[in-house]
């Protein structure tokens, strides 16, 4: 399967959830699925309800564009949400929501017209490192391309001469890695990127 024809198809699962879909999630309101990505297990997991292999799919994530409070108020914004936590809203909501942008089409329009942004997930990273080799780390840092693993930024590190190792908290130097949890290299590793 193509990654166009990944990202148009429908999820897997209790409910069939499409493109274009009308579902309520975790997050409070009424969303409206724009895109859907396939999500792959990143490590190995044995717990006593999910085991699954580094690269199997174990689901999808979604991509919502919010139209509309609990109460059917009328509020833009955007979130993701694995799936999972979806659920197609009833026919008589689905009734509702149509009518609406019927009975006001600027805001419609407004519907149409909003961008979704999606804010990157968050990751800490410090490092054990002499404070006079700081600067060489951020220039280090810069040479990273555009997205990257972790493996990748240790190998950097290690190719770097300085004399560096990432740790755990507290630690000399702090740095914030950024990602989609969506975006995964070809051996299935989180994808990295500094903003």
């Amino acid at each position: 399967m193509s990654s166009s024809e990944l990202n148009n198809a429908c999820t897997e699962g209790t409910y069939n959830i499409c493109v274009g879909s009308w579902v309520t999630g975790y997050s409070a309101g009424l969303w409206q699925v724009v895109d859907i990505f396939p999500k792959y297990a990143d490590q190995d997991y044995q717990t006593e309800s999910l085991h699954c292999k580094k690269g199997e799919r174990i689901g999808n994530w979604a991509i919502l564009k919010k139209g509309f409070t609990p109460k059917m108020k009328f509020r833009l914004g955007c979130d993701y949400s694995d799936a999972v936590w979806l659920k197609p809203v009833d026919h008589e909501v689905l009734e509702d929501i149509q009518s609406f942008f019927q009975n006001n089409p600027q805001k419609y329009q407004q519907f149409l017209d909003y961008s979704v942004k999606i804010a990157p997930a968050r990751v800490g990273v410090w490092f054990q490192i002499p404070q006079n080799e700081v600067e060489m780390l951020e220039k280090t840092l810069k040479t990273l391309p555009e997205r990257f693993t972790k493996a990748e930024l240790s190998s950097l590190l290690n190719q770097s001469g300085l004399h560096c190792e990432i740790s755990n908290p507290p630690g000399d130097y702090h740095i914030w890695l950024s990602c989609f949890y969506w975006e995964l290299s070809d051996e299935f590793d989180q994808l990295f990127f500094l903003r």
